[in-house]
């Protein structure tokens, strides 16, 4: 099935689409599916029994990686950031898929890129496969790429997505042709250790032009503005479609403010790229009533 590319009603001078990886792949929706796919082949290829990996407690990835596991017959454990005194529904639907879920203090999470680290935690795990969080790395780069093959070439001047590791838009870049800008539009206040992360991700690769645009964070990584909480309702209900709250809702309200202000004006048309994600929603009751 390929994902449906959709005219957002009532967005002209440009027309502004966007494409629906959030309805691919179940509860491994959007991106977290591309991420993953190669880190699954090594995982097999190695003989793996246990996929490894990082995240906090409404992780989009860790939810993916244990719906992944479950299908494929693989054990998942879940290296969660907290102390673990409060459950969340992500972490209940990761257990009943058979994921182990193991708490981090957030002083130690912080060494989760640390090699020495890494190993000392796979100890327990015999037969493991660790996968960098978020699905990162060369692997989830290379995953990513294959996201470009549903993007008609010639049509699209500038592609958007949300930016939050760098492993999407990297790997968007690496397979678009150079007559398209990928912009990423960051949920963080700081974007500098993301865009040297790309740009070394990229080294040596051709790539289409990228950039990263910190100016609709909105308060920070997992925030929600005012500004934000006003919008996504009537996003949802002009454009019947749902967006997560960390991601695509400020993806979708920079492309507005962009759009209003004139800024998109003169690049042909525009693709949004909505990463999935959806699960997020229940971490934020107030703003979304399902």
């Amino acid at each position: 099935m390929a994902p449906v590319i959709e005219s957002l009603a009532g967005w002209r001078d440009p027309g502004i689409d966007i494409l629906r990886l959030d309805q691919l792949h179940g509860a491994a929706s959007g991106n977290k599916w591309y991420k993953l796919q190669r880190h699954l082949e090594a995982a097999r290829q190695r003989g793996a029994a246990t996929l490894v990996s990082f995240g906090g407690p409404w992780s989009n990835h860790l939810h993916a990686l244990a719906a992944l596991g479950h299908q494929v017959g693989l054990s998942t454990v879940g290296l969660v950031r907290g102390d673990g005194q409060d459950s969340t529904a992500m972490l209940e639907d990761a257990k009943r898929w058979g994921m182990t879920i193991q708490f981090v203090g957030y002083g130690a999470y912080r060494r989760r890129y640390d090699p020495q680290w890494q190993a000392d935690c796979l100890t327990a795990f015999p037969n493991a496969y660790l996968i960098p969080e978020g699905g990162a790395g060369e692997l989830g780069l290379r995953g990513c790429a294959d996201i470009a093959r549903w993007i008609p070439q010639g049509v699209y001047h500038r592609v958007m997505l949300a930016c939050g590791s760098g492993t999407t838009l990297a790997g968007l870049a690496s397979a678009l042709p150079v007559t398209t800008e990928v912009v990423g539009i960051s949920p963080l206040k700081q974007t500098a250790q993301v865009e040297r992360d790309i740009a070394t991700a990229l080294a040596g690769r051709p790539a289409a032009p990228w950039r990263v645009d910190k100016r609709f964070h909105l308060g920070g990584f997992g925030r929600l503005s005012p500004e934000l909480v006003e919008f996504v309702p009537g996003f949802e209900a002009d454009q019947g479609i749902p967006l997560d709250p960390v991601y695509t809702a400020k993806l979708c309200y920079a492309a507005a403010a962009m759009h209003r202000t004139g800024e998109l004006a003169g690049w042909g048309r525009v693709l949004l790229v909505h990463t999935g994600g959806l699960q997020g929603r229940r971490g934020f009751p107030t703003v979304f009533g399902d």
